[in-house]
């Protein structure tokens, strides 16, 4: 890999000279604004190129599997995308450096931990909307907040119940890493399900893997007089469903593995393999790592996901991981999880809500939080 720094009057001529020197493969690595010896002003651009590109192309074989090597090919190319982006709307990446408003916006939402490829994204789109109002802050967040909204989708899994063709509930699956909070989640989900909306709710664990696992769930089961069944393989999971008929709804405890193992991720897959009327619903943890849920998502997609639900947004001060994974992929978050407390600390996801995430709302009379 070749680096070379660049210097320039402004952030257009920086970025020419980053073409015509290294061509349009080139990535740049970080951009400043600084002052020279003559007291002027200068724009300094370090970018970078892949010497070895062409051996890469050459030497790489498509595969069936998705490797490393591919996923790398994957990031190369989205970094080229980005780099073309970034050259072909030159003006509005000087822009975010010179002017103050801009400027600010786009570096609070990097310290959000925001995807700064998908902030410059919306940014640049919103540049294009506000025109000379560009230099006030208020409508730069609100012109960006508008922006999100478009990109990211709610749902709600519960606003119609459908039946099999045989007239079976529906279930809903809550699958996900270990440790995550399903059985929790599940709890709350199932006591306001039936408290709120008066929903008759049954509920199958699966869950034989954790010693008292079962205890725990039943102890729940009791307390919120709901019916509880367990399952250990795909037929008796029909079995139990056919016994549940009468429920409007039937949730279903998964697993709690390690399933950054795909065979892990495969044998959950065959409890459900052929079943109508199934949707899974992927508990994610808000203070899991960026990319470990977007690993996470990936492994789960072939278990044909429905929705997202985050937990433990009361465990992390920065919620840009969860804003990345719904500008990412194409599934709707349906609920957050905000506390440990049964079952209060739940809430339906809403759009305001999740803008208010990473722009919090400074009244202390107004909550975060819409149900």
């Amino acid at each position: 890999m070749r680096i070379r720094t660049f210097h320039a009057r402004t952030m257009s001529e920086a970025l020419e000279l980053v073409k015509t020197e290294l061509g349009q493969d080139a990535v740049i690595l970080d951009s400043r604004k600084v002052r020279g010896s003559n007291g002027e002003d200068y724009f300094e651009v370090r970018a970078a190129i892949d010497t070895d590109n062409e051996t890469f192309r050459t030497n790489s074989r498509p595969s069936t599997q998705p490797g490393p090597l591919l996923n790398l090919q994957d990031e190369i190319n989205e970094i080229k995308n980005f780099l073309s982006l970034l050259v072909s709307t030159k003006d509005c990446f000087a822009q975010l450096h010179q002017h103050k408003a801009l400027a600010e916006v786009y570096h609070h939402l990097i310290m959000q931990g925001l995807d700064e490829k998908k902030v410059y994204i919306l940014l640049t789109k919103s540049v294009h909307l506000m025109g000379k109002e560009v230099h006030d802050k208020k409508v730069v967040v609100t012109t960006f907040c508008k922006q999100l909204m478009r990109e990211i989708k709610t749902a709600d899994p519960f606003e119609n119940l459908p039946r099999t063709q045989n007239g079976l509930p529906a279930i809903y699956t809550f699958i996900g890493p270990t440790g995550v909070g399903k059985t929790t989640t599940l709890v709350k989900l199932a006591t306001r399900l039936k408290m709120q909306s008066g929903f008759k709710v049954g509920v199958i664990t699966l869950d034989a893997y954790r010693i008292g696992a079962y205890d725990q769930i039943r102890k729940y089961m009791e307390i919120i007089d709901l019916p509880l069944m367990t399952a250990q393989n795909r037929d008796e999971l029909g079995f139990a469903r056919r016994q549940m008929k009468e429920c409007d709804l039937i949730l279903v405890d998964t697993v709690g593995r390690n399933f950054l193992k795909e065979t892990n991720v495969n044998e959950l897959a065959n409890y459900f393999t052929g079943m109508e009327t199934v949707y899974n619903l992927l508990v994610l943890s808000a203070s899991a790592k960026d990319m470990d849920l977007s690993r996470t998502i990936q492994l789960f997609g072939s278990l044909d996901i429905h929705g997202l639900i985050f937990t433990k947004l009361d465990e992390t001060l920065n919620y840009g991981n969860i804003v990345n994974q719904l500008l990412r992929y194409p599934y709707p978050v349906t609920f957050f999880g905000t506390g440990q407390k049964i079952p209060e600390d739940i809430v339906k996801a809403t759009k305001k809500n999740i803008v208010r995430l990473i722009f919090p709302v400074k009244r202390s009379n107004t909550s975060i939080w819409e149900n």
